[in-house]
């Protein structure tokens, strides 16, 4: 499926979800899941999934290296233009 515009393998996908869950972002990872159920081929994300997805991928696993770098990329940008708050931490 493709999260947030990369594609990413169901396998990885279902990691995610779990990797969500373990850090409380239970309704994102129900998001993930649904998806994951209806094999959904494109999934968006909002901005508070992305940044959740982002939190939870600080040191990401093989696989979702490109989903982490695509999702900053689009945060820094985001910041930049005045659209979201730097974080700082």
């Amino acid at each position: 499926m493709r999260l947030g515009g990369v594609e990413v393998g169901d396998v990885l996908v279902a990691e995610l979800v779990g990797m969500l869950r373990d850090e409380c972002y239970d309704r994102v990872a129900d998001t993930l899941q649904r998806a994951l159920d209806r094999a959904d081929a494109d999934v968006g994300l909002t901005i508070h999934e992305r940044t959740a997805v982002l939190d939870v991928l600080d040191d990401p696993p093989p696989g979702l290296a490109q989903l982490r770098s695509a999702l900053l990329d689009d945060y820094v940008w985001r910041v930049r233009q005045g659209l979201d708050e730097q974080r700082v931490g």
